[in-house]
């Protein structure tokens, strides 16, 4: 494969040190917690959902899909929940709501479904499933954000953010809960209030900006993926140790960024008229295919190709414009998981063929129009 020293990066858009009060109509005015990361805002809201099931005696089990971030598992271990992994449906993002309505036990407290890449679940199908069995929906939204309406984003129990990297909102850290549902507000775990950050600890977060701006100009970052040990966009399990506020001066940062996020232009949108207009055979556009509202922001364009040597192909060509395979592997496969604490009861073939056909391109503010140009010859060259 040849090299290239400069490469876009497949997310993430440059982090403004702007303080401003946060505004709290961008959280549709719900109750909001912030923690250190996104994997510890779920903890507490398994937390919470476990102490309102008090009739599940055994180990409580929650329902997620079983291609996702490995820091579901994370949580879910951390909240002493037994996550019960379930496949996709056929060339689609979305769980199999037949294995979700067949995998719930009287030991199943909830269902997290997944916002993947900002294509919202089948909310309606998953909650009216929560309704006939008394379960709590919690939606994971980390890699979702609205530009608009945030009132009628977000649907479920809990929904879940993150700010860390690689999220539509990059603050290098920090995560929350949005409480729609009254009784899982009074059961959330609670939190003794952050210290106040200190000068040299300003400092240091000011410091990790602008490296991190640094990094993601395109020959730095092209450099950057060719040294050994960095690891960059690599898949790996992290442990979740204790829960934690958000940093103060993290959330004095959000309020730009989000605004930042808000106003930028609608990638997506192009990505999809220019794959309509290609007629190519090869590819299921899986936004079009869930019915997205383009006018909602992706965080990267999924495509499913036609078999995995052909994804392989066009991932070799298009990586240097962004390109991007994301996690590889169905969650059960992920090194480091310990397998010991999650449980498969159903047939996971179609998320192991979503890993393997999966192809992501970038949506954030530095694609231009001679970016997607190069993206679409690049697939026309390829595909024919």
């Amino acid at each position: 494969m040849k090299i290239h020293l400069s490469s876009l990066r497949p997310v993430g858009n440059a982090i403004l040190s702007r303080k401003a009060p946060l505004n709290h109509a961008h959280f549709a005015n719900l109750d909001i917690r912030f923690y250190q990361s996104g994997t510890a805002a779920l903890a507490a809201g398994l937390i919470a959902t476990r102490s309102l099931h008090k009739n599940v005696t055994n180990t409580p089990e929650v329902i997620l899909p079983a291609y996702a971030c490995p820091d579901l598992i994370s949580a879910c271990i951390f909240a002493g929940v037994t996550p019960v992994l379930v496949d996709f449906e056929p060339d689609s993002c979305w769980m199999s709501l037949a294995q979700v309505e067949n995998v719930v036990t009287q030991n199943t407290i909830g269902i997290i479904a997944v916002r993947f890449l900002g294509i919202a679940e089948r909310m309606e199908q998953l909650q009216n499933i929560c309704d006939r069995h008394g379960l709590s929906l919690i939606e994971d939204s980390a890699q979702g954000f609205p530009a608009s309406h945030p009132e009628s984003y977000w649907q479920g129990d809990l929904a879940i953010l993150s700010f860390g990297r690689g999220k539509p909102v990059n603050l290098l850290g920090g995560g929350a809960i949005l409480i729609r549902n009254s009784l899982l507000k009074k059961h959330m775990p609670s939190l003794k209030p952050g210290a106040e950050t200190s000068q040299t600890g300003k400092l240091k977060y000011w410091s990790k900006i602008h490296a991190f701006n640094l990094l993601i100009r395109p020959l730095i970052y092209g450099i950057a993926t060719q040294l050994p040990g960095l690891h960059i966009g690599e898949t790996t399990y992290k442990t979740l140790a204790g829960l934690n506020t958000i940093q103060a001066q993290t959330l004095a940062y959000m309020n730009a960024n989000i605004t930042q996020y808000q106003q930028q232009s609608r990638i997506a949108n192009k990505i999809h008229q220019r794959l309509s207009a290609s007629g190519l055979d090869d590819i299921i556009d899986l936004p079009e295919r869930a019915g997205h509202d383009y006018m909602v922001p992706l965080l990267r364009y999924p495509l499913l190709i036609k078999n995995e040597a052909l994804r392989d192909k066009l991932f070799n060509a298009l990586q240097r414009l962004g390109a991007s395979t994301m996690y590889q592997k169905p969650l059960y496969q992920i090194n480091g998981i310990p397998k010991q604490y999650i449980k498969l009861q159903s047939n996971t073939t179609n998320a192991e063929n979503f890993a393997n056909r999966l192809l992501t391109l970038p949506t954030h503010s530095a694609v231009t129009e001679k970016t997607l140009e190069q993206i679409g010859n690049t697939f026309t060259r390829v595909l024919g």
